[in-house]
Parts: C-alpha cells; structure tokens; sequence
C-alpha cells in the first residue's frame, strides 16, 4: 500500500469521528442563501443554484499572486484530495482581479494546480459582483489597494458553505488545527439532512 493511500485511509478515518458533539454553527442566519452567477474556467455559468444540496468549500484569490494564494491553492487542493471520492463536495474560488483572470486564464491556471473543473470552479466575472459578493455576501475582504502584493488586498482563509446555501465556518489558512476541523466540518455538514 503506498503512501497516499494510506494517509487517504486516516484521513478518512478522522472525518468519520461523530459531529454530534461539536455542531457546526450558522453564521449569518438571517441572510438569504449564497447566491451569484459566474463564469467558470471552462467557460460555464456557474450559480449558487448548480452548488444547491452541495457543500463547498471557497476561497478568494488571483492567478498572479506573489503571496498567499499559492499557500491558498495548495490548501484547497488537499481538500480535493481529501474529498476526491466525496460526490456532493465542490470547491470553488473567486477571483478577484477579473480583469486579468480570464476563462482562458483561469483554465491555464487550473492545469499548472492540478485542478479537476468537475471539483473545482475557478470563477471570473464582473468586478464590482465579486467584490460584493466578498463583502457583503461572504463577509470577507477583498479590495483593490496598490500597496499590496499584486494590486489587490483580500482575505486569506477558507470558507465552509452547506447544501442549504449557509456559511458554516472560517479557517485561517496557516492554521493546521483549523484546517483539521474544516475537513471534520465538511464531513458533519454534508450528513445533515
């Protein structure tokens, strides 16, 4: 048995551990459900009617980086390794420099990252939506700002969303112990009817 398979068996093991004790919390009840309607880097539409009864987990990033979104995408695409085998679980980032990250690049960047497209959605789109969508819908942030790396100032963890539509958690991306509960919390929301 080679190595990766055998840390796919642990890891699947831990996620198995019962949710009853630690529920995974609402945040934002009140808000109406995720919604928005993107181009993928397939150039499909995606919407937060084609992630209904599906968890994701979602970032925002840009393909030009210089900083933390390579950490991010590398963190993301163990959550696809994780959860290969796990049909209602997407991934999905947001760009947030949608002048640069085209369709065509977003797909480029999908092959250097390993990214599955049936998985994961790299999505591009208008920028004042994915900044309000950042914002006010994710609660994150994400802005233009000259002083950063890249031009562009955004929020570095990893979001949990249920079928329902509902943000279930934040993770700091350097955190290991919080990226161990993301995985836990993935499993636990996905069972809930």
């Amino acid at each position: 048995m080679n190595f990766r398979k055998i840390i796919s068996i642990l890891t699947i093991g831990f996620l198995l551990q019962s949710c009853a004790v630690d529920k995974v919390p609402v945040y934002f009840e009140n808000e109406p459900p995720v919604d928005f309607k993107l181009t993928s880097q397939e150039g499909e539409l995606i919407t937060g009617s084609t992630l209904k009864n599906k968890v994701y987990v979602a970032d925002f990033f840009f393909t030009h980086c210089p900083g933390v979104c390579k950490d991010m995408t590398a963190q993301m695409r163990k959550v696809q390794r994780v959860t290969h085998n796990f049909w209602d679980v997407k991934l999905v980032s947001f760009s947030v420099d949608p002048e640069r990250d085209s369709v065509a690049r977003l797909k480029e960047y999908g092959i250097e990252n390993g990214i599955k497209p049936d998985r994961w959605y790299t999505l591009t789109g208008e920028y004042e939506q994915i900044f309000t969508l950042a914002q006010k819908t994710f609660h994150v942030s994400a802005l233009k700002d000259e002083k950063a790396d890249g031009g562009v100032f955004h929020d570095e963890r990893l979001i949990l969303v249920d079928k329902k539509g509902r943000i279930r958690g934040f993770y700091h991306l350097n955190d290991s112990i919080k990226f161990k509960q993301l995985l836990r919390d993935i499993d636990c929301v996905r069972k809930e009817i």
